[in-house]
């Protein structure tokens, strides 16, 4: 918190508290001045604050706010991987990566520090709070950088497989009829061979999810998203069903989920 004005500290930690959008109703005056008590007011260079001291203008001053009671979001974070620099887990849909408005507690860094132990655990990129999938986590802070640039300069290749019904006539998967609109917005059905690493398809759309709306739909103008579709295989499991290998190279909410209904 940054202070405008000059002010006591108990007095500034008491704005915030009351004027969070937010709020928990327990924490009260008693709440306010137990911080103080345990030595969790401080300045930014560490110092600890009393109630009454004075604090100036400009000054940044930290402290914890006390969570609002949060609805619980089901499902607990699977542990899939954990060396000494990275843990990666599958957070479930419904779950914020990160503390955002109304969602604290039950986002997937706080639930994941308390599940594995890990108070330095950060999250290496996000993942939309709807959606369910693998989340990097950096367990050291020394080696968060490196691995938050990875993702920034876009050097992380990400790999899905998605599994969707056979579509109808798809029987020799050598070569089959595209139909019109899946690569991008305009193109026609065409046949063409099964995609490979070397041969992809190269899915282009311009993709809109409206604000306060679940889905996301393909609109006309120019491209925001790409996914290259490397391969596509029958499913072992259900031969009525395929198993694609998809590459997105950008990653809009519901990108391959929409990929995939186009064919």
């Amino acid at each position: 918190m940054r202070l405008d004005t000059a002010t006591s500290a108990a007095a500034a930690v008491r704005h915030l508290i009351e004027n969070q959008h937010h709020h928990d109703p327990t924490d009260d005056e008693t709440a306010l001045y137990e911080r103080f008590r345990r030595g969790e007011v401080r300045l930014d260079n560490g110092t600890v604050l009393q109630p009454a001291d004075t604090v100036a203008g400009g000054t940044f001053i930290w402290f914890y706010r006390r969570p609002a009671p949060e609805r619980p979001v089901p499902g607990n974070m699977h542990l899939l991987y954990r060396d000494e620099n990275i843990l990666v887990a599958d957070k479930p849909p419904f779950m914020s990566t990160l503390p955002r408005g109304q969602h604290i507690t039950e986002t997937a860094v706080v639930r994941a520090r308390r599940q594995f132990g890990i108070d330095d655990l950060s999250p290496v990129h996000r993942l939309d709070r709807l959606t369910r999938g693998v989340l990097l986590f950096t367990v050291r802070r020394e080696v968060r950088g490196a691995y938050q640039q990875l993702f920034e300069r876009r050097l992380v290749q990400k790999t899905y497989d998605a599994v969707t019904p056979r579509p109808p006539g798809w029987t020799d998967l050598t070569q089959v009829e595209v139909p019109a609109g899946a690569l991008h917005l305009g193109s026609p059905a065409s046949a063409l061979a099964a995609p490979s690493a070397a041969e992809p398809w190269v899915l282009r759309h311009r993709l809109i999810k409206d604000r306060g709306h679940l889905a996301t739909y393909v609109a006309e103008g120019d491209a925001n998203s790409e996914t290259a579709v490397v391969g596509i295989r029958p499913s072992v499991l259900d031969d009525s069903k395929l198993v694609w290998t998809l590459q997105p190279h950008s990653g809009r909410t519901h990108q391959l989920r929409v990929n995939m209904r186009l064919f």
